[in-house]
């Protein structure tokens, strides 16, 4: 995986890393350096998400899992602090984070689960 591609979530240990969209599981694992216990998730040919640093990993390699499906909690896995080092891959190539966040914001979901209206997330 790319460094310095991606954005870093910083919150308690433990707290719940839910999936951005639906997939399937393609790997589950620590032994990309850098990233810690590593999620990532395969939604199309085209696009995988990461999910590094995780404390406990509650997805399993080939496992579908829906989009807002709780796969980890995090932690601070070969990182300084607790967080979570998030990333969108197009054709196995990172994003850049302002490019992504405005395609994160696209997807965006309130506490319910309900998608939120563009109005109301606003426009990149």
């Amino acid at each position: 995986m790319a460094a310095n591609k991606g954005i870093d979530i910083s919150a308690p240990r433990g707290t719940p890393i839910y999936a951005a969209g639906a997939g399937k599981v393609v790997y589950v694992g620590n032994q990309l350096r850098g990233y810690g216990n590593l999620i990532m998730i395969k939604h199309s040919e085209d696009y995988i998400t990461a999910y590094a640093h995780n404390d406990t990993m509650l997805v399993n390699n080939g496992q579908s899992v829906k989009a807002g499906q709780k796969i980890a909690t995090m932690g601070s896995t070969d990182a300084a602090s607790v967080r979570l080092h998030f990333q969108i891959r197009y054709r196995a190539t990172a994003i850049e984070s302002a490019t992504f966040t405005c395609r994160l914001r696209a997807a965006s979901q309130n506490a319910d689960g309900e998608l939120i209206s563009s109005q109301q997330r606003g426009t990149c």
